[in-house]
């Protein structure tokens, strides 16, 4: 078998000839690095980390992750199949485990309120946490949502809860966020969090 050999500077051409390649057919932006293609499939979360897949390939996106624009490339979608079956099944896309499915009008909504509770795995230095959403609180459309215990730091307890809200409502990944929620549809927000064990946050995320 004959290798060809390269330079450095023919092995740095070649190798930005097939990156620009790989950006534009998986979407991505240079200075940001990879952004959501519409033709992505969302496959699920797990500790609040977003799972998506382009039929192919799947990638990860995780909100906190500047540096990668948020997304980056996790596995091929056949070697996806053996993390499953070592971890379990990821939460489903619009899928929490209360309300499994149910979408939601977003001109119903007039309140929004997350109360998250956070564990921190002192161990390792891990923080965890698990969530409530209750929209309507004390309507008599009020309904109720529950986040089971994942990993997530900063606002995650958050943030998480209301991406998948206005998943629930239709609203586009890239128009999704906390003050669109108040300003173009005036809904009030109310979150807050505290620092509990470990059982008392995973119960929390519990659908009663």
């Amino acid at each position: 078998m004959t290798v060809k050999a390269y330079t450095i500077q023919e092995a740095e051409s070649l190798f930005h000839k097939k990156a620009k390649t790989l950006r534009r057919k998986l979407g991505m932006n240079k200075r940001r690095g990879l952004r959501r293609n519409p033709a992505m499939k969302v496959l699920g979360y797990r500790s609040g980390m977003q799972y998506l897949t382009d039929g192919k390939d799947v990638y990860r996106r995780d909100k906190m992750d500047m540096k990668h624009g948020g997304m980056r490339w996790y596995s091929t979608l056949a070697g996806f199949e053996s993390f499953i079956r070592a971890y379990g099944p990821l939460i489903a896309p619009r899928g929490l485990r209360a309300n499994p499915g149910e979408s939601i009008d977003i001109k119903k909504i007039k309140t929004i309120d997350i109360y998250g509770k956070l564990w921190r795995d002192k161990t390792y230095g891990n923080t965890y946490f698990a969530s409530r959403a209750i929209i309507n609180f004390g309507m008599p459309s009020e309904m109720e949502i529950f986040y089971p215990l994942q990993y997530g730091y900063g606002n995650s307890y958050a943030d998480i809860p209301l991406d998948d809200i206005m998943g629930r409502a239709g609203i586009e990944q890239r128009m999704r966020s906390a003050w669109r929620l108040r300003d173009a549809y005036g809904i009030i927000l109310r979150q807050g969090a505290e620092y509990v064990k470990k059982a008392e946050a995973k119960a929390w995320g519990e659908a009663r």
